[in-house]
């Protein structure tokens, strides 16, 4: 009995051995029908958020106020004069004008930023953006490119100080002020699903 198990099972061994073999044979003989196809895909190209800070300089043209101070305007007959505020005195800048250089259409918010110095003095300083209060200035703007922008409208900012102002506020000073522009892309975007 252990003589013949032996044998069936060396029967079955050669037997699935040989299935191997013919398998393998038929599977390096047969040939399968393969084909590709392939298109091209336009290049992806992503948008670009640029915006920027124009002033009018005193010859009528827009240069860009990046990095640069820009001066309170004197009335006509003080050119002179040192500016001093005093109780109910006003002082304007330059216009300005926020450009977008980029491709995307972008949403703004001009903000003053970076006052230094006796805060105190700026309490009683009432700062507006063409005769309304400056909290902060919100604007949008379609896209435009470095070659050609898009502008806003010219803005002035002006400061005037409260005639209610005291004596608690003489000899105080305002240093560092900076005119802000945050942008973001505007969601006005309507070429894509």
């Amino acid at each position: 009995m252990n003589e013949s198990t032996k044998t069936k099972k060396a029967l079955r061994g050669s037997l699935l051995a040989l299935f191997l073999c013919i398998v393998l044979l038929i599977g390096t003989t047969f040939a399968w029908f393969t084909d590709t196809a392939s298109t091209g895909v336009n290049k992806i190209q992503s948008g670009n958020l640029k915006v920027g800070l124009e002033y009018k300089a005193a010859d009528g043209s827009w240069k860009d106020a990046t990095n640069t101070t820009l001066q309170f305007q004197k009335a006509a007959d003080a050119e002179n004069e040192q500016i001093l505020w005093e109780p109910g005195c006003k002082y304007k800048l330059p216009e300005i004008r926020v450009v977008n250089k980029g491709n995307l259409a972008l949403k703004y918010t001009m903000k003053v930023t970076g006052v230094e110095g006796d805060q105190k003095l700026n309490e009683v300083i009432d700062w507006t953006i063409d005769g309304t209060a400056l909290a902060d200035k919100d604007g949008n703007l379609a896209a435009g490119s470095e070659a050609n922008p898009t502008v806003s409208e010219p803005m002035t900012i002006q400061g005037h100080m409260q005639e209610s102002a005291g004596n608690e506020y003489q000899n105080l000073s305002i240093d560092g002020i900076s005119i802000t522009v945050y942008a973001t892309q505007d969601t006005v975007e309507s070429d894509s699903f």
